[in-house]
């Protein structure tokens, strides 16, 4: 089942309704997150998994050696696939509030 996770999507399904089938819309689920929610955002996650790695208890000594560390962290990224495949997922629980 589709899940929808922008508030902007409602507005195009209420004006494309009568062109959509029944049947799509009764197969897909709306969940509307807040306009902020870093949990949620995958970049927010590894922007996240990117400061620990290279910025938490660390200290360059040259704005060159930081560039360094940046760079070498985007271009080994095989090295955090592992770390990565976990964190990076679309697997999230779902609370109904209702």
């Amino acid at each position: 089942m589709p899940v929808f996770t922008s508030s902007a999507i409602m507005p195009v399904i209420i004006a494309h309704r009568s062109s959509l089938n029944t049947c799509q819309i009764q197969k897909s689920k709306l969940i509307f997150l807040s306009p902020y929610a870093p949990n949620l955002n995958l970049i927010e996650r590894y922007w996240r998994f990117f400061k620990k790695e290279i910025l938490y208890g660390k200290y360059y000594e040259a704005f060159a050696l930081f560039k360094r560390a940046c760079d070498d962290f985007f271009a080994a990224s095989e090295r955090y696939k592992e770390a990565l495949r976990f964190l990076l997922t679309d697997n999230f629980q779902i609370i109904d509030c209702a």
